[in-house]
């Protein structure tokens, strides 16, 4: 299961609301440093975003990506499904799952 872009913006939005502190930070950062690294402004907020998110999750002691979907998605079954899902895709990548469907 991958999230759309729509969802990424959605999560981010609301990790930022979330966190008032972390978003007056992040929207702290001037046109200075984007013109500096050669990008539009919103990819040096994403990215800001995208760290304290990170940084959170860490803190918290849990993936940053199972923490995110807190944010993206409305409630914590439809969460826990999608980290099934990931983790289910994970293990059959890692060949940790055998798959009776493959061709041999």
């Amino acid at each position: 299961m991958k999230l759309s872009a729509e969802q990424i913006d959605t999560g981010r939005q609301r990790f930022l609301d979330a966190h008032p502190q972390i978003k007056a930070q992040v929207l702290s950062a001037p046109q200075s440093v984007a013109d500096a690294l050669g990008v539009q402004l919103a990819e040096v907020h994403n990215t800001d975003t995208d760290q304290a998110i990170a940084e959170m999750a860490k803190q918290a002691g849990e993936d940053a990506n199972d923490f995110f979907l807190r944010f993206v998605l409305d409630n914590e079954a439809e969460r826990q499904k999608w980290i099934q899902a990931r983790r289910e895709a994970t293990e059959r990548a890692l060949g940790l799952v055998w798959d009776d469907t493959a061709e041999k």
